[in-house]
C-alpha cells in the first residue's frame, strides 16, 4: 500500500515526465535527459518551499511575538482597571459616607447651638429676675438699716423724755422688720407704753423709762447687726451668682463658637468629599468604558491570534508534506532503475502518448488523468 507522499508524488512525476517527454519528442534531439531536468526542477522545488516555510516562520514568530504582547498589554491593562474600579467603588463609598457623617456632625452642632443658646437665654433672664430681687432685698436691708440707726439715735437722744409713735413712724414702715415679728410686737408694745399720759400732774415714771428704753436700744443695735449681716450675705450671694452666671455665660459662649468653628469646617469637608465623590463617579464611568473597550479588543485579538495560529500550522503541515514529497520524488528519480526505465516510457510516450495516462497508482486522481490525455491529445 503506498504511503500519501507517494501518491501525492506519482501524479506529478507523471505530469512532469509528460510534459518534458513532450518537449523532447518534438524537438527530436536531447542534450539533457529528462530525469536530470525533472531532478534539477525538483530540487529547486525544494530549495523554495523549504526558504519558504522558513520565511513564513520567521513571520510568525514576530506576528505570534506581537500576540503575546498586546495579549499580555490588554490582560494588565484589564487587571489594573478592575482594581481601579473595586479602588474607585470604595473610595466613592466612603466620600459619600465621609459626606453623610459630616452632615450629621452639622445637623448636631446646629441642635447643641440651640440648646446652648436657649440655655444662655434661660440663664439670662433667671440673672435678671435673681439681680432684680437682689436690689428689692437689698433696698429694703439699707432702708431697714438706716431707719434702725436713726430710731437708735431718737431713742437715745429722748433719754428721759417719751418717744412719742410719730417719731418713730418710719422705723414702723421698715419693710425689714417684716422678717422679724417679735421684733415689730417688742417695738409696738414700747411705742404703746411711751405714750404721754392724760393727766400731766402726775410725774413720769423716769426711771421705768430709762429702763425700757435701755431695752430697746439693745434690740435696735442687734436688729442693726442682723441685718447688716443679712445684708452682706445677700450680698456675697449676688457676687457668687453673678459669677456663676457669667462663666456659664461665656462657657456657653466658647461652646457655641466652637460648634460653629465645626460647623464651618464640617461644611467645608462635606462640600469636598461631595466633590471628590462626583470627580471619581466620572473616572469609574471611564474605567468601566475603557475596561469594557479593553476587553472587547482582547477577546477578539485573542481570537485573531488563535486562527492565525491554526493557518500557520495548516500550512506548515501542508509545506512538510510538499517538501516531503519533494524529496520523495528526487529520491526516486535519482534510482537507476527510473532512470532506465524513463527511455522505455519515453519511447511509448512518442507513439502511444495516450496509454500512459494508465500510469501511476491504482489511487490516481481522475481530473488529473483527463488533464494529461487533453495535454497529449493537443499535442499529439
Amino acid at each position: 500500500m503506498q504511503s500519501p507522499t507517494m501518491r501525492c508524488t506519482c501524479p506529478v512525476l507523471f505530469m512532469v515526465l509528460v510534459s518534458l517527454g513532450l518537449a523532447a519528442a518534438s524537438s527530436g534531439a536531447v542534450s539533457t535527459t529528462p530525469i536530470q531536468k525533472v531532478i534539477e526542477m525538483l530540487n529547486g522545488m525544494l530549495v523554495k518551499g523549504k526558504q519558504e516555510k522558513h520565511d513564513e516562520q520567521v513571520q510568525f514568530t514576530a506576528y505570534k511575538q506581537f500576540c503575546d504582547d498586546t495579549l499580555a498589554e490588554k490582560a494588565n491593562a484589564v487587571k489594573v482597571g478592575e482594581e481601579s474600579i473595586v479602588k474607585l467603588k470604595a473610595d466613592i463609598q466612603k466620600a459619600n459616607t465621609d459626606a453623610e457623617i459630616a452632615a450629621q456632625k452639622i445637623q448636631e452642632c446646629n441642635n447643641d447651638i440651640a440648646t446652648w443658646s436657649g440655655d444662655s437665654k434661660a440663664a439670662t433672664h433667671l440673672r435678671e429676675i435673681e439681680h432684680e430681687q437682689y436690689l428689692k432685698e437689698h433696698k429694703d436691708y439699707t432702708e431697714t438699716i438706716d431707719a434702725v440707726t436713726k430710731a437708735y439715735a431718737v431713742i437715745q437722744a429722748k433719754a428721759y423724755n417719751r418717744v412719742q409713735q410719730k417719731d418713730l413712724l418710719f422705723l414702723t414702715q421698715a419693710k425689714g422688720l417684716d422678717k422679724l415679728p417679735e421684733a415689730r410686737r417688742v417695738l409696738a408694745a414700747f411705742l404703746a407704753n411711751s405714750e404721754e399720759p392724760d393727766d400731766l400732774s402726775e410725774p413720769p415714771e423716769a426711771y421705768a423709762y430709762e429702763h425700757r428704753s435701755t431695752g430697746i436700744l439693745d434690740m435696735l443695735e442687734k436688729l442693726k447687726e442682723k441685718f447688716l449681716d443679712e445684708r452682706s450675705v445677700l450680698e456675697k450671694e449676688e457676687v457668687q451668682k453673678r459669677h456663676a452666671y457669667e462663666l456659664l455665660v461665656q462657657d456657653l459662649k466658647k461652646s457655641i463658637e466652637a460648634a460653629e468653628d465645626t460647623i464651618a469646617q464640617k461644611v467645608e469637608q462635606k462640600a469636598k468629599s461631595l466633590q471628590n465623590s462626583a470627580t471619581m463617579a466620572g473616572d469609574l464611568e471611564d474605567v468601566t468604558t475603557t475596561l469594557a473597550d479593553d476587553k472587547k479588543y482582547r477577546s477578539e485579538m485573542s481570537a485573531t491570534c488563535k486562527q492565525k495560529d491554526t493557518d500557520f500550522q495548516d500550512r506548515q503541515k501542508l509545506r512538510t508534506e510538499e517538501i516531503q514529497a519533494l524529496g520523495k520524488a528526487i529520491e526516486i528519480l535519482s534510482n537507476g532503475k527510473v532512470v532506465e526505465s524513463s527511455e522505455k516510457y519515453l519511447t511509448m510516450l512518442q507513439n502511444h502518448g495516450i496509454a500512459l495516462v494508465q500510469f501511476g497508482s491504482a489511487d490516481h486522481d481522475p481530473d488529473v488523468q483527463m488533464r494529461v490525455a487533453d495535454f497529449l491529445r493537443v499535442q499529439g
